[in-house]
């Protein structure tokens, strides 16, 4: 079904949904270019919402994203924008209340069906979810569609890390073109995540107590991460307030990087082809991987998981003991009860499971 028009023996039928419900007309015709005919007068004389004007996808997602703005951070309005032009491609020019949870359901299939990951078209539907909510507090609309959605289509797994050769790493840095290959350096000497390294300003560093204040984190809140000689050296060869721009080829204007992540694969890509000439296989890696195995090093190199906690920026120290799993059990042990780990900090280990464990 598609367009609101189903066919029931040989004749085409209308069908919306009012406050969840749905509603279906005969259009009196077997001829489908007729009934499409039918279909837009019904649907634009017949609105749930008599007391209000009807709105189009483009109206509503637009108000939504201009009101949007002072409450979100730059980062997810940007992210919203970028997944709300996208839905446009599907969605533009369709009445606000004829998108139901059936039309989102062929929209999740035909993005499966182009190969886009399960990951992105959930980032998409947030977006939609999210004017959908602000269309239902505004009276557009009875329901959000996207939380009548069933679980099912939208499962994944997530990406399973495993840590490239050193070979590799070096390599795919290495082909890194501009200000992403110290970028890509200096996340691999800190852990911090991908933006917090990219929009880093030279106001932010404390060379003297050699620390980085964050201020763009993902859950918005402020924290200050270790820098140590690695980290140091990079930053010295960097020049202006950006530390990692990228640099405009037209106009030379220095920028935080948008599209690291898409630099980075045409950057692993080449690192594919230098190897295989070389006669070797290169292990792909994500960005994000540097921070996995900044981790992995800290702990393995007798960090405390604790610290480690605060240096990622975890909210709690359950999702740092994911990294423990890529250690020995000498070195789960010594990230666990080093005797670095802060006083203060309430302890999830006891001598007891030291007991237990030896």
């Amino acid at each position: 079904m598609s367009d609101n028009l189903y066919q029931r023996g040989g004749i085409w039928y209308a069908r919306i949904q009012v406050a969840g419900r749905d509603q279906r007309k005969s259009l009196q015709t077997g001829n489908r270019a007729e009934a499409k005919r039918r279909l837009a007068v019904f649907l634009q004389s017949t609105s749930p919402y008599k007391a209000t004007i009807r709105r189009k996808f483009e109206d509503v997602t637009g108000e939504y994203l201009a009101s949007a703005k002072t409450n979100l951070k730059p980062a997810t309005h940007r992210r919203y924008k970028t997944s709300i032009l996208k839905l446009a491609d599907t969605f533009a020019g369709h009445w606000w209340d004829a998108i139901t949870k059936e039309t989102l359901l062929e929209y999740i299939d035909e993005r499966k069906g182009d190969g886009v990951k399960i990951s992105t078209i959930k980032r998409d539907l947030t977006a939609l979810s999210q004017a959908a909510d602000y269309a239902v507090d505004r009276a557009w609309a009875g329901t959000n569609p996207v939380a009548q959605l069933p679980k099912r289509p939208l499962r994944y797994k997530s990406p399973v890390f495993k840590r490239p050769s050193q070979r590799s790493v070096d390599l795919g840095i290495s082909c890194c073109h501009g200000n992403l290959e110290p970028l890509a350096r200096f996340l691999l000497a800190t852990g911090m995540r991908l933006m917090e390294g990219a929009s880093l300003t030279r106001g932010q560093i404390d060379k003297r107590r050699k620390v980085a204040t964050l201020t763009d984190t993902k859950n918005g809140r402020a924290r200050t991460v270790s820098l140590n000689s690695t980290a140091l050296g990079i930053l010295a060869g960097q020049d202006g307030d950006i530390l990692f721009p990228a640099i405009d080829r037209v106009t030379g204007e220095a920028r935080v990087y948008k599209q690291a992540s898409t630099n980075w694969a045409t950057a692993q890509a080449r690192a594919v082809e230098k190897a295989k000439k070389q006669g070797w296989k290169f292990e792909r890696f994500r960005l994000h991987d540097l921070r996995h195995m900044f981790a992995i090093d800290y702990l393995a190199n007798g960090g405390n998981i604790y610290q480690l906690q605060i240096e990622l920026g975890h909210g709690s120290v359950k999702q740092t003991e994911w990294y423990l799993q890529f250690l020995s059990p000498d070195e789960q042990m010594g990230a666990k009860f080093a005797p670095s780990q802060n006083p203060s900090q309430a302890k999830r280990f006891s001598v007891a499971d030291k007991a237990e464990t030896a």
